[in-house]
């Protein structure tokens, strides 16, 4: 174990944490959170994210989160934070770090970088997958161990949407048990072909009775409209902003689709997650359990983690049939009942 230097036992006033990015990430990045405020009560957590990520905690009331800016990051620097926790790791994170005049600097142990940080972190990368295990690791320098803290990810928002989600899919005929479906074609190395979709909900929809939905965010791209002819497909009321889609995702019985941020509000909801996994390792990137499971065909090249196939072939998905995940699939939901 690599030896951690354990920040000094004083108040802490204010803690920044670094993280302009993507909708899954912040959720990822939850239990941190709530590990940092259970700990430390009385200090007040910042959050710098963007949108539409920041609107996971937006009802959070352990945290104050502000959009990225120089300005804002200007703003922070009138707080004297103590701590300045990059989670981002790149030049911009680097220099916001310095702009804060935070007095410890906690960045994850690279040695083109490590200069930057007088608190190095070391996540156990390769020993444990999941990732929410690696962002915990920022609590060691604290002397609090990360083993020990819950994983739960955390995305409160009014219950008032829910009740409005209910009603718009009882306008559809949406009652019971449905699976919602997030289904992304934009990037190249997460790309299951649309036929296989199209295969797999009709698989589904012989063998199963509940109803099917696509996450609508009242933008759907061609593909997704030629899968409603698939089974019993349909388009899941439009979702404007991300408490809308988490009352979907709460509502749902199954989540189904891809390794997304979608995904990561399904599981911050409590419903269970099946996903497809290309490139990427899959235990990285789902919870452990036996609520939420994957297909991914277990090539000796995968995983990867390269968004352009190194051979130049992506077996990785081609190979992976709408059969094969259908009755890895149904094996799961019969594990749930």
């Amino acid at each position: 174990m690599e030896s951690y230097q354990e920040l000094e036992k004083v108040f802490l006033k204010t803690i920044v944490i670094f993280r302009p990015g993507a909708i899954g990430d912040t959720l990822l990045d939850t239990p941190l959170i709530r590990s940092l405020n259970e700990h430390y009560p009385e200090s007040k957590i910042i959050y710098i994210s963007r949108e539409p990520a920041i609107q996971i905690l937006r009802y959070n009331e352990r945290v104050s989160e502000t959009n990225f800016s120089l300005r804002e990051i200007l703003k922070i620097r009138k707080l004297s934070p103590e701590v300045f926790i990059d989670l981002k790791g790149n030049a911009v994170s680097v220099i916001s770090a310095r702009l804060t005049g935070a007095k410890y600097r906690l960045g994850i142990y690279k040695k083109k970088r490590a200069k930057f940080y007088n608190v190095h972190v070391f996540p156990p990368f390769g020993k444990i997958h999941y990732t929410v295990y690696h962002r915990l690791e920022f609590l060691r320098p604290f002397g609090i161990d990360p083993m020990k803290q819950s994983i739960d990810l955390e995305f409160p928002f009014p219950e008032h949407f829910v009740e409005d989600m209910e009603r718009k899919l009882k306008s559809i005929g949406i009652s019971g048990f449905f699976m919602v479906s997030h289904i992304r074609f934009d990037l190249p190395h997460r790309r299951w072909e649309p036929e296989k979709f199209c295969e797999f909900f009709r698989l589904l929809h012989k063998k199963c009775s509940f109803p099917m939905l696509l996450v609508n965010d009242g933008r759907p791209t061609p593909e997704l409209q030629n899968l409603l002819d698939c089974g019993d497909v349909k388009l899941a009321p439009q979702t404007r902003n991300l408490f809308e889609l988490g009352a979907l995702m709460r509502l749902a019985g199954v989540f189904f689709g891809s390794d997304s941020g979608p995904k990561h509000i399904a599981i911050s909801q409590g419903t269970p997650t099946f996903s497809l996994f290309f490139t990427e390792l899959p235990e990285a990137w789902t919870p452990p359990g036996e609520k939420h499971a994957y297909a991914w065909k277990g090539l000796p090249c995968q995983p990867c983690w390269k968004k352009k196939c190194p051979l130049g072939t992506f077996d990785c998905i081609h190979k992976l049939g709408a059969r094969e995940v259908f009755v890895k699939f149904k094996e799961f939901l019969s594990k749930l009942k």
